[in-house]
Parts: C-alpha cells; structure tokens; sequence
C-alpha cells in the first residue's frame, strides 16, 4: 500500500473514532420502541446499540455507510495492488501454504 493511501486510512480511522466518543448510545428495547425516532437521528449521526451493556449494532446514514465502504475498497485495492507488484506463488506453492497453515492449527 503506499504512503498517501496509508494515511489516508489512518487519518479516516482516527477521524472515526474520535467521533464515537460523543455519539448516541441506546438500548435495544428502546431501538425496537422508539424505531422511528431513531431512523430519523441515524440520518444525521450514528447510533450504538447495545444490548446487556454491550454494543451489539451501529445505526448509519447511508452517506456514512457509502464513505466507509470508499475507504475499505481503497484499502483492498492497494492490497490487491501490492500483492500484484509482489508476483504470484503460483498452484503448487499456494497448495503447499495452506496445507501448512491447516496443519498448525490442528
């Protein structure tokens, strides 16, 4: 992956989770209770659902939803890219890998 788009990751990643910290966090019966109240406020910012005190779901805009998607194709782009300029193992060496890989976590 290259510098730019590491940054560019990081940077989105950090911008995320400084935002959670001052988000909307709500129970699941009052989720099921109050839907369409909710629905309304997702549009605008996310909400965190949690169920027995645990964040089970996050509410998104689809805006945010589509912004997040943008990030994590990017990021599996330059994967795919950085892979590509590596080469290729090729059949028998890919075979070889995952028969390792399955006998040590046997």
């Amino acid at each position: 992956m290259s510098k730019i788009a590491k940054k560019t990751v990081l940077a989105n990643l950090g911008k995320s989770l400084r935002k959670e910290s001052s988000m909307k966090h709500v129970n699941a019966t009052e989720m099921k209770n109050k839907f369409g109240t909710y629905l309304r406020k997702g549009a605008v910012e996310p909400i965190f659902i949690e169920k027995n005190h645990n964040t089970i779901a996050v509410l998104l805009s689809i805006e945010e939803y589509e912004r997040l998607k943008k990030i994590e194709d990017t990021y599996w782009l330059n994967m795919a890219y950085e892979a590509d300029k590596e080469g290729y193992l090729g059949e028998v060496e890919s075979m070889k890998l995952l028969k390792e890989v399955i006998q040590d976590e046997a």
